[in-house]
């Protein structure tokens, strides 16, 4: 307990999570299929990768196209852009300009 108290409370593992969805059965049935099936997907992807390392063995580094997922910030209008939007809107009377 003094593990505990120093660095605070225990948390609840998945031992834990299973005894309490024993009360139901629905939840359980379904946390069960997802980690067999969570489990099946990594056996799946390891055979994939030693199947292409078997297959390739003198590559030294296998290209895998990306996308770039960086969003770039939008820049800033320039004055020119805000001083036309202005004025737009003073001609059309939506706004007063103070």
């Amino acid at each position: 307990m003094a593990f505990t108290e120093a660095y605070g409370p225990s948390l609840p593992t998945f031992a834990d999570l299973k005894n309490h969805l024993r009360e139901e059965p629905l939840y359980l049935q379904v946390l069960e299929k997802y980690l067999r099936n969570t489990a099946n997907l990594i056996e799946e992807l390891r055979a994939k990768l030693e199947s292409s390392e078997r297959e390739a063995p003198n590559v030294e580094e296998v290209g895998v196209p990306r996308a770039d997922l960086r969003r770039q910030p939008t820049p800033p209008p320039s004055r020119e852009q805000v001083k036309a939007f202005h004025q737009f809107l003073e001609d059309n009377e939506i706004w007063n300009g103070k």
